[in-house]
């Protein structure tokens, strides 16, 4: 098992915090107050219902998730189990029935550039194909002698296998985060997706996992978003 992440009365932020995740437990998406984008939600059921294989949902989902990370809210995350491949480590064990929370927000946006410094408090988000792997990262502070932890967000929609890319890996690690600070994967989907996620062996070598899970050295793990969530 990875670092522990924090939960809603000690983590990234304080405050009442709006749920988000399959099993949240208050009602999806936020409660009383919370504004809906109704055309980009009929637009995301539209093209959803015509085609299995149409762009636009997963361009949709991926837009609504990096609003929806920014603001002030607890996520719901379960570990996905990983093993040793040939080639890969292979994370394709959904069968946890235990989460963790953490909660994030508000978080003010920032583009991520090579070689910046990440600060706790901000939402880093790449520019379009600038920063291959993952669609965000947040730094969560150190809390009650524990280290930070980089939350590293994949957005990934309706596929089966989602490859962890060597080179985004590696672009992260040369960013100015505090030493000792632990990484954790979060791939975020839409409920009951359930892809196979591969992260190449000579990044994540023998060496490295120095014979220790990859669960406990590289942490994955899964935030599901249902509909009433995303809108």
């Amino acid at each position: 098992m990875g670092p522990a992440l924090a939960s809603p009365s000690g983590s990234c932020v304080s405050g009442l915090a709006a749920p988000l995740g399959r099993s949240s437990p208050s009602s999806a998406g936020g409660g009383k107050g919370r504004e809906v984008p109704s055309d980009m939600a009929r637009l995301y059921d539209f093209f959803r219902g015509i085609s299995t294989t149409s762009l636009v949902p997963g361009m949709i989902f991926e837009v609504r998730i990096h609003q929806l990370l920014k603001q002030l809210r607890y996520l719901l995350l379960s570990p996905i189990g990983g093993r040793l491949a040939d080639r890969n480590v292979v994370y394709d064990d959904y069968g946890t029935t235990f989460g963790e929370y953490v909660t994030l927000g508000p978080l003010s946006e920032v583009p991520l550039t090579d070689g910046i410094t990440l600060n706790p408090g901000y939402y880093y988000q790449p520019q379009i194909s600038n920063f291959p792997t993952i669609g965000s990262l947040v730094l969560c502070p150190s809390e009650a002698g524990q280290p930070p932890i980089l939350i590293m967000f994949h957005i990934t929609y309706g596929v089966e296998e989602s490859a962890i890319k060597q080179v985004g890996l590696e672009r992260i690690d040369q960013l100015g985060i505090p030493q000792n600070a632990e990484k954790v994967l979060v791939i975020v989907t839409p409920e009951n997706v359930e892809p196979k996620i591969t992260v190449p062996r000579t990044y994540l070598t023998d060496g490295f996992l120095a014979n220790r899970t990859p669960d406990t050295v590289f942490p994955v793990y899964h935030l599901q978003i249902t509909r009433g969530s995303l809108f």
